[in-house]
């Protein structure tokens, strides 16, 4: 398996990866990592392939020999963090987690798959936020990375918004190539968060405009796109007719980047490099 990016920084030590945190982020369609050195507060590792897995099973393949090859892959972490991305993304009130009704909740929003296990990530005091993996690929990364600890794909979202210290609300929308993800916040409460399947740019303003309407905002609302969308895309073209704040992701000034990163859009990668910035 070739990866499709690889920046590394002079600064990185492969014998001091102890003091590093690894993020990892996966899908049927990708792998990407990051490597963040708490020390100097510096990014200074970025890695993705792309691929198509028909199955969790040929995921697991895949993953174990992208980790296999990757000299530094092999190697202890003070911590890692994992993100499975999923589109069977719910939320719920605290109160109720707790094992049996956790399963519960899943199975009322999920049709009931075999060898799945629940990940939830606390939001607020009042809500938690579940979503689906499949028990081989945690017990791969578990076995691989005894101090991993796993989280939804809304938390690093939910962490780059706090980190821009925005008044009102706002809606960010993360593309996952055929998925689209979109979260909207008032202040720093989590008002809604969904998962919709996309074909085309035309599905992806729909779902855009929709949520923002049943939600009651204006065109005062700003627009904060991150993941697959291309500098290009009509979707920003279209959604800036009408809003008056449109902005691609950035990375944020109080971490420190390699240089190399910047070969490829910060955008894209908003939600890998915020997973190392998870509680």
């Amino acid at each position: 398996m070739e990866y499709v990016f690889r920046h590394i920084d002079e600064t990185f030590d492969i014998d001091n990866c102890s003091n590093y945190i690894l993020s990892i982020q996966c899908s049927l369609d990708g792998f990407s990592f990051c490597i963040f050195d708490k020390i100097i507060n510096k990014y200074i590792v970025l890695s993705g392939y792309d691929f198509n897995a028909a199955s969790s099973f040929q995921l697991k393949n895949i993953i174990d020999d992208i980790i296999t090859s990757e000299p530094i892959l092999n190697n202890a972490f003070e911590r890692v963090k994992i993100c499975y991305f999923t589109p069977k993304l719910t939320l719920t009130v605290s109160s109720l987690v707790g094992e049996n009704q956790l399963e519960n909740i899943t199975s009322l929003n999920f049709e009931e798959e075999r060898d799945i296990e629940i990940v939830s990530n606390k939001v607020s005091e009042s809500v938690v936020s579940l979503s689906l993996i499949p028990v081989l690929i945690k017990d791969l990364f578990s076995t691989i990375f005894e101090n991993s600890r796993f989280y939804t794909s809304l938390m690093p979202v939910l962490t780059h918004d706090s980190s821009l210290n925005q008044l009102g609300y706002r809606l960010h929308a993360t593309l996952y190539k055929h998925w689209i993800q979109l979260v909207i916040r008032n202040e720093n409460e989590l008002r809604f968060a969904n998962v919709f399947y996309v074909r085309n740019h035309n599905d992806c303003l729909y779902y855009i405009l929709n949520v923002l309407k049943k939600n009651h905002l204006d065109s005062k609302t700003p627009i904060v796109l991150t993941g697959f969308f291309e500098k290009n895309t009509p979707v920003y073209s279209e959604l800036k007719k009408y809003f008056e704040t449109v902005l691609f992701g950035r990375f944020v000034n109080k971490y420190a980047f390699s240089y190399t990163f910047f070969k490829e859009p910060e955008h894209q990668y908003i939600s890998l490099i915020e997973l190392a910035q998870c509680e």
